[in-house]
């Protein structure tokens, strides 16, 4: 089955930052290197569990000489969007728009979720995929004021700071 060639010209396509195509194959050293649609299975853990995820259509960049894949950010971007949709959780650009729209810095909401900048960007650029428990959080934060009044201001509600109230 031959994937089908991708006619896509955008800048950094497949890891590459508007390298033309055909490129030189790093294995085989011939000027051979396309971009290509393949069926993907990648494994994941889920609670401790792996989990299969099949990518009907991976975009990679393949050797039409030898076969060598090379997977640049696309394959990156899809992998992580199967995962985020197999989990039910939070796009890396649904985080972004959430949080811009209720004018958050990510600093901002990395303290009012509890955690750090670096680690929303990270989410926001997806080389991160949050947990359930931190999507539920952030769902919650991005829906309901009063929950996100009273992260924002934990000093102003007992029991969110410091030890528990029963």
């Amino acid at each position: 089955m031959t994937p089908e060639l991708s006619t896509s010209a955008e800048p950094d396509a497949l890891g590459g930052r508007d390298k033309p195509f055909p490129r030189y194959c790093w294995k085989c050293r011939q000027r051979a290197v396309q971009p290509a649609f393949i069926p993907y299975d990648t494994v994941i853990v889920v609670a401790g569990e792996k989990r299969t995820l099949h990518i009907p259509k991976l975009e990679v960049a393949r050797c039409e000489n030898c076969g060598d894949l090379s997977f640049g950010n696309r394959a990156s971007d899809q992998m992580a969007r199967a995962e985020r949709d197999y989990l039910g959780i939070l796009h890396a650009e649904q985080i972004r728009a959430h949080r811009e729209t209720l004018g958050f810095t990510q600093k901002q909401l990395g303290d009012v979720i509890g955690v750090s900048e670096e680690t929303i960007a990270a989410w926001e650029d997806n080389l991160r995929i949050q947990t359930r428990p931190e999507d539920r959080f952030m769902r919650t934060i991005f829906s309901i004021p009063e929950a996100r009044d009273a992260w924002s201001h934990p000093e102003s509600h007992p029991g969110l700071v410091g030890q528990p109230v029963f």
